[in-house]
């Protein structure tokens, strides 16, 4: 007879198994499977954002740093080295507890953090052919959606995707909008989340709230 923790076991290896199996999608350049990653790391993401700092805004800025962060994960993810979910979210507290001391090392004077742009070091991808993974988070069928009558984007968003659409890089948006790339990143982001808003709810009433 099984025990409950041995149900909890089962559950917890299938997921695994299936976020092993998702992140080798994503490799592939699978985009949408990364949606899936992304709805089961966010929670715990978000909870460990709040020992960064109570300010919604920079914890919606280190959320977003921490799920590109798992994006690039997954195109060095070894699947024989482990399970995927162990090498991400271990590599996230790391990072965070980096971001961490940062914060409050800022707060208490003893240096000033010039402007927190995300620069992951994930070593070398095991995929050369892909040079930015960020960069592919939208598609080109995606920007047609939300830019068209259903546009929920805002109007700085709005410029974001016209410019990729026209084939600028993420760093070239940046320096032609005179922002960070972090900023380009977390504003591609949003938008996605959006677009899944909407699939969600095809006919979703009022407009979103948009922070950019």
């Amino acid at each position: 007879m099984y025990r409950i923790t041995d149900f909890h076991f089962i559950i917890k290896e299938s997921m695994d198994d299936e976020l092993d199996r998702l992140a080798l999608q994503v490799y592939d350049g699978d985009m949408e499977a990364f949606d899936a990653i992304d709805r089961y790391l966010r929670p715990g993401v978000i909870h460990m954002s709040f020992k960064y700092t109570n300010a919604y805004n920079e914890r919606e800025d280190i959320e977003q740093d921490m799920m590109e962060y798992a994006l690039r994960l997954c195109y060095r993810y070894e699947h024989d080295s482990g399970h995927f979910r162990h090498y991400v979210m271990r590599s996230i507290r790391f990072e965070m507890y980096k971001r961490i001391k940062e914060y409050h090392s800022a707060k208490s004077g003893e240096h000033v953090l010039r402007g927190r742009i995300a620069n992951f070091d994930v070593g070398e991808s095991r995929d050369r052919r892909m040079e930015d993974p960020a960069e592919h988070l939208v598609k080109e069928e995606q920007i047609g959606y939300l830019l068209g009558e259903k546009s929920v984007c805002s109007p700085f968003e709005q410029r974001i995707l016209r410019l990729f659409r026209s084939g600028w890089s993420m760093d070239n948006i940046a320096e032609r909008l005179k922002v960070d790339r972090r900023t380009v990143s977390n504003s591609l982001y949003r938008v996605r989340r959006k677009k899944e808003q909407l699939d969600l709810d095809p006919e979703p009433e009022g407009s979103f709230d948009n922070m950019a």
